[in-house]
């Protein structure tokens, strides 16, 4: 909404403002002759050393139009190949976008790594109770391994609760513990975590304090979290999993839902990039019994420690699908069950698949919109061809700097749609005002290249180097910004370019074919225009 509000306010600057402003500042009289800026005695140093670097961006984009003419020509005369290296360009910017980690939205703020501690009130297999004191010592000992640790900028442990709700009393749980340390970057984060979790549970697991962890003890693995995610079980970063009956089948109870919840942990523990799902832990990764519309299910919730969420979460749900399907091969009385995504992974593909739907409206609209400036209902089809090769310099963008594709990426390549039409719209209309002044199609198509080679480049340029700032964010807080700059940067350069040799090709096959289905009809005849084209191979 606020672009709209901004492009508004520009249209109305520009028909209204600009040119009261460009008559008082700039006469006729003013205005300089077209070409390089011819150098005088009379001339100050100061306008000498402007004129001499005017002159050097003159001559290059003078260059640049001799090149392009003799580059329109030869696109003209091998119009196949020009098509078919498009389409190649086309599919590798497909594959490059299907190789790149899909994410809803990166994580926010500064890369942070948090463990939390539920223990229970006594010792496993005794009926000692586990003290404050003996929690903060363990604290203490993973505090001090962490702040020896490389990339490590803060650490704040908290050890001991308030007692719950409604407690009045002062009362504290002396088995709960959370340390929260702040890493330098994402990438000394990755490279802590699994040290961390190791270290962690060597430590909990020394119920003697002697400094060796006892082989028979599981504290450290149970009750013990370390995430470096997030937002874990819920939210944007979340995993989410519904195990729930067949609809139309005989609804499950919650004891025959019970039997697949050891496959189902196991099955999600395996998948790499889930972390935090076991069973016996009270904070994330639990097993939570629900209803949904009243039919009894089971609801796994984890940690997704990985760039690529959405296809983690894809391909967790699917293992858990296989990992039931085989159990019930073998168990043919279970009841049957179905699973779906929970509501973390559902809102994130939903938040995705909107996206492309608001691409496909702003697409239509664009089209009908053109249909009705121009009159005709194939031209804006051809002015539309520019959208895809914006996506070959986007994937292209995003591999090289290794962003993943998530919402903001997506957001950019929707701004594309309507930044990449103008340029294919400012050459096809000058095109067909050279048709309407009698020049033929090859030679409108050269006019209208080298007329608006120049208006073209300058608003992608200004475009590109507005974005490259936020493109170059590698602050956390400003990578969404960066992921979206970085599609936008991409998709201009590629679309520009590839705009400028595929579009009068495209314009060309597009002539040639009405005119000659127009003659195979009957409805027109050649003219003289039309047989002074030159043909493809021409």
């Amino acid at each position: 909404m606020a672009n709209a509000y901004a492009l508004a306010a520009s249209y109305m600057m520009a028909i209204t403002i600009v040119p009261v402003l460009a008559n008082f500042f700039i006469s006729k009289e003013s205005m300089p002759a077209e070409g390089t800026i011819e150098l005088t005695e009379s001339m100050s140093s100061g306008k000498r050393i402007w004129a001499r670097v005017a002159n050097v961006f003159i001559g290059g984009v003078d260059w640049l139009g001799r090149q392009y003419a003799v580059l329109i020509g030869w696109a003209l005369r091998n119009r196949l190949l020009v098509v078919v290296f498009a389409a190649l360009l086309l599919f590798f910017g497909l594959f490059l976008f299907g190789q790149r980690p899909v994410q809803f939205l990166p994580n926010f703020g500064e890369p942070t790594i948090t463990v939390t501690v539920a223990l229970p009130s006594t010792f496993p297999d005794s009926d000692e109770p586990l003290t404050i004191a003996w929690t903060d010592a363990k604290v203490s000992r993973l505090e001090e391994w962490v702040q020896e640790q490389a990339g490590v900028e803060t650490v704040q442990a908290t050890v001991g609760t308030a007692g719950g709700f409604g407690v009045t009393d002062g009362s504290v749980n002396e088995t709960s513990a959370s340390l929260s340390i702040t890493m330098q970057d994402q990438a000394t984060l990755d490279a802590l975590l699994e040290p961390l979790r190791e270290q962690a549970e060597a430590i909990f697991n020394d119920v003697d304090n002697d400094g060796q962890p006892d082989v028979d003890q599981e504290i450290g693995q149970s009750f013990v979290s370390v995430s470096g995610a997030g937002q874990a079980g819920g939210g944007f970063g979340g995993f989410s999993v519904v195990v729930q009956g067949v609809e139309g089948e005989e609804q499950p109870t919650l004891p025959d839902l019970a039997v697949y919840n050891e496959t189902i942990l196991s099955t999600l523990t395996d998948v790499d990039g889930l972390v935090n799902v076991e069973l016996e832990s009270e904070f994330v990764g639990e097993t939570t019994y629900i209803r949904i519309d009243g039919i009894p299910a089971l609801r796994y919730v984890a940690e997704l420690e990985t760039d690529d969420t959405i296809g983690v979460s894809n391909e967790a749900i699917l293992a858990v699908q296989e990992a039931i399907d085989d159990l019930r091969g073998s168990n043919p009385s279970y009841v049957p069950v179905e699973v779906t995504q929970g509501f973390e992974s559902e809102e994130q593909e939903r938040g995705i698949a909107d996206i492309f739907t608001s691409m496909a409206i702003a697409t239509l609209i664009a089209y009908l919109l053109l249909t009705l400036t121009f009159g005709n209902p194939l031209l804006p089809i051809e002015i539309l061809v520019s959208l895809p090769l914006a996506i070959v310099g986007a994937a292209v963008a995003l591999t090289i700097t290794d962003r993943v594709v998530g919402l903001p990426a997506l957001i950019g390549l929707l701004m594309l749609v309507g930044i990449v039409l103008t340029n294919a719209i400012v050459f096809l209309d000058r095109v067909k005002a050279n048709r309407k002044q009698g020049m033929v199609r090859n030679e409108a198509l050269r006019e209208a290249g080298l007329t608006r080679l120049r208006p073209i480049l300058m608003t992608a340029t200004t475009t590109i180097t507005a974005q490259l700032p936020l493109a170059a964010s590698t602050e956390s807080g400003a990578i969404i910004a960066a992921e979206l700059g970085t599609v936008v940067v991409g998709g201009l350069i590629s679309s520009t370019l590839l705009t400028l040799l595929v579009l009068p090709v495209i314009y060309s096959l597009f002539d040639s074919g009405v005119g000659t289905a127009g003659r195979l009809l009957g409805f027109g005849k050649k003219t003289s225009q039309e047989a002074s084209v030159p043909s493809a191979g021409d």
